[in-house]
Parts: structure tokens; sequence; C-alpha cells
């Protein structure tokens, strides 16, 4: 539901993740249809562990699952988050009132869909990178798309056998 106050669980579930991808296990993030909440989890982790934005994380997922549709209110929550600084200590909490607020200074729903922001996205013409942009951040997330790509293709080879 879009008045779910998902940031709040967030620490804890990002220290989850952290914890086992940093002794070399793995985690499988998931919810009723693998589409909102779980989508929701692993953006917020990209943008924490990364510190990416929520654009840069949510097109990451979607590249490797294509049909996630996180709700609009994790949506703005989540680009809340990221103007907060990802500072859960500074987070005010989530309520429906906060909701309609938040999708009311958003120019409405349409602009609160992940593929409507990401569609938006793509509109936008090219910038030149900035100095800060141009650095290791985007070498980072190339290296983690090649990773992705890979992981994909060894995974698509695990089901063929």
């Amino acid at each position: 539901m879009e008045n779910v106050d998902i940031v709040s669980e967030l620490p804890d579930m990002l220290s989850f993740i952290d914890k086992a991808l940093a002794g070399g296990g793995v985690v499988l993030v998931h919810c009723m249809m693998g589409i909102s909440r779980s989508a929701s989890t692993v953006i917020a982790y990209l943008m924490w562990k990364e510190r990416i934005g929520f654009v840069a994380a949510a097109e990451r997922v979607y590249a490797a699952r294509p049909f996630i549709s996180p709700n609009p209110g994790f949506v703005l929550q989540l680009r809340q988050w990221e103007k907060m600084g990802m500072d859960f200590a500074a987070w005010p909490g989530w309520s429906r009132i906060k909701f309609l607020q938040a999708m009311e200074d958003a120019g409405g729903l349409e602009n609160c869909i992940l593929e409507n922001i990401l569609e938006q996205q793509l509109q936008q013409p090219a910038q030149q990178p900035t100095q800060e942009q141009d650095g290791a951040v985007p070498a980072k997330q190339q290296e983690a798309k090649e990773q992705l790509t890979q992981e994909q293709a060894q995974a698509q080879a695990q089901v063929v056998h």
C-alpha cells in the first residue's frame, strides 16, 4: 500500500543484506509478486550501498527484472529519502496524508510511477558529465552492469542445463 512506511524498515533490511553479502552469502529478496516491495528494497540497497540516486538504482534493477513496478508510495519515499541524503535518522515517517501531499508535490500520480519516471529520464537530452560524475561511480556502475550481465548469462545456462 502507498501509505506503508518502507524507509523506516530499511535499516534492518539493508543491514541483513549487507552482512550476508559481506560474508560471501547470497540473499533472495522476495515479496508476494516480486514487483513492488522486493524491487523497492533492492533499489534502496543499491542507493545506500553505492551512494547512487533513485533513478540510477531503479534502472539497474529494471535492467535485471523489467517487470518491476514499485508502488507510487515507495517511489515517493525513496526519492524523498534520496533528497535527505539517505539519512535514516532524519526520516520523518510516512502516512497516507504524507503520500497524498508528496504525490501532489510531484505533479500527480503519473509522476510517481516508475515506468513514467524512467521514460522521462530517457527523453531528457544527454548532458555532458560533470567532473564529479565523470569519476569512479560511472565506472563502478559499468562494472556492476557487466557483472550483472555475466551473472544473468550464467543463470540462464544453469536453467537450460
